[in-house]
């Protein structure tokens, strides 16, 4: 009787195990699991962490392209394009992007055809010292625009971003994610898409996985997250259960998404896709936010009225934990053939500020007209 008992209960117990092996719950400071590495693990790494550190993140970087004559390059080779936010990206420990196209001189055919709608972008090399010199410590390959020029031009973008030590990851055949130190503090980067060939958002299991493997590895983890569906009519974060849908794709349901991360041991979170600003919001002590919109699109992507907010987030955080201590949004409006520029007025901040309260109750923080952002409980 016991074997047949046994018997029975075996596939559950199976089943339960794998779910086990998938599921996350981030430790609490009163877990087991933290108590475990208190005495002496996680003492040795608070003492050896400063209190805080600084990190910079920003929506879509697409300096140029040559593939659609139309499109155009800036002049001086991109140099003049961060003018108004160098100084800012290079105050911060680590300076985040996302790169929307492949940095390539190659001639291949765009895998997305030659029709008006064919959006493909191919930043020519010389234009990528530019990102260096704006201060730019990682980028975000895990987007819709990597594969424009086929594994050709991404294999070109992750050499050139190599030779100017820019870090990266999300790109499907790139490394599953960057470590980057700083100040002796190490950074896991890590990047997810909505295409195949990224690391993509709808495999769960990967990501759940990818998380818990580089959580020993590093003392900070930050993710960036390229999803939503595209365009001002799409500033609000959905607030059921259901996949954001855009040109019959489904774009994701960004907030379990990002919950979940959050939940295996992510600590902080940039989002971008949409091509304009979204919500922010603190979820159990990390922030999360949803789209940073366009940030340095001068020729190519649309930037009028609420495509041009191109806002540069700062925050602190506290490395022993994650947690957000604190930060600002920093206003900024595209010009065409430029890119951002000042906007004394702040309205990418106050934009944000409002998408904010209206999509959540109580989202955990507190944006000031200026762009400064308090957490509250």
């Amino acid at each position: 009787m016991l074997n047949s008992i046994a018997k029975h209960f075996m596939p559950i117990m199976a089943l339960l195990a794998v779910l086990a092996a998938t599921s996350c719950q981030r430790p609490s400071a009163t877990s087991d699991h933290a108590t475990k590495l208190a005495a002496p693990q996680a003492a040795a790494k608070q003492q050896r962490l400063p209190d805080s550190v600084t990190l910079a993140f920003t929506g879509d970087i697409m300096l140029g392209s040559v593939y659609q004559r139309t499109y155009g390059v800036p002049e001086a080779n991109a140099m003049h394009v961060f003018d108004d936010t160098r100084d800012l990206i290079r105050s911060v420990d680590l300076a985040c992007g996302n790169l929307e196209g492949s940095v390539f001189d190659g001639t291949i055919k765009c895998r997305k055809g030659d029709g008006p709608m064919s959006f493909a972008f191919d930043m020519p090399t010389r234009l990528a010292p530019a990102l260096k010199d704006a201060g730019f410590d990682y980028m975000n390959l895990a987007n819709n625009h990597i594969y424009d020029f086929y594994d050709a031009g991404a294999q070109s973008t992750m050499r050139v971003l190599d030779s100017l030590g820019i870090a990266h990851s999300g790109y499907y055949k790139d490394k599953p994610w960057a470590i980057v130190e700083r100040g002796g503090v190490k950074y896991g980067l890590l990047g997810f898409g909505q295409d195949y060939y990224t690391h993509a958002r709808a495999d769960t299991a990967q990501a759940r996985r990818l998380i818990k493997e580089l959580r020993p590895q590093v003392d900070v983890i930050v993710v960036a997250v390229h999803g939503g569906a595209e365009g001002s009519a799409h500033e609000h974060l959905p607030a059921g259960d259901e996949s954001e849908m855009f040109q019959s794709e489904d774009r994701g349901h960004l907030r379990t998404f990002m919950h979940m991360l959050i939940d295996c041991g992510a600590d902080v979170i940039y989002g971008h896709g949409p091509h304009v600003v979204r919500a922010m919001e603190c979820y159990k002590g990390h922030l999360i936010a949803y789209s940073l919109g366009n940030f340095a699109t001068p020729h190519g992507i649309g930037i009028a009225g609420l495509t041009g907010y191109a806002p540069l987030l700062t925050v602190a955080i506290d490395p022993s934990n994650g947690r957000f201590l604190g930060g600002k949004i920093h206003s900024f409006v595209q010009v065409t053939g430029k890119g951002p520029r000042r906007d004394p007025s702040c309205r990418p901040a106050q934009r944000i500020a409002m998408l904010t309260q209206a999509d959540f109750g109580n989202p955990h923080l507190r944006i000031a007209p200026d762009g400064t952002v308090t957490p509250v409980k």
